[in-house]
């Protein structure tokens, strides 16, 4: 048990990857014998982390650079699928 911002409880949650990034509100409630006898509620920010931060970080600064980087890596992967199955096939 763990005491935060005066709270007695701390829980995890998993939140899947396909959220939106955003704010969202999490109610909790104290529930005894059947009645609520106590809600808090908290707002969450869900937002980008690592790799896929960086990537949109870059894609909003350098829309025209990042552009060339996916159309040369698009065909840079292209040719090189091209080369592996024409040589197994």
């Amino acid at each position: 048990m763990e005491i935060t911002e005066g709270v007695l409880y701390r829980a995890r949650i998993s939140i899947p990857s396909q959220v939106p990034v955003g704010t969202y509100s999490a109610e909790t409630f104290l529930i005894q014998d059947g009645r609520v006898l106590a809600v808090a509620t908290k707002d969450i920010e869900i937002g980008k982390t690592g790799f896929e931060r960086w990537v949109s970080l870059v894609a909003r600064r350098h829309e025209g650079l990042y552009g060339i980087a996916a159309v040369l890596m698009s065909l840079g992967l292209g040719w090189a699928a091209a080369m592996i199955f024409r040589r197994r096939f």
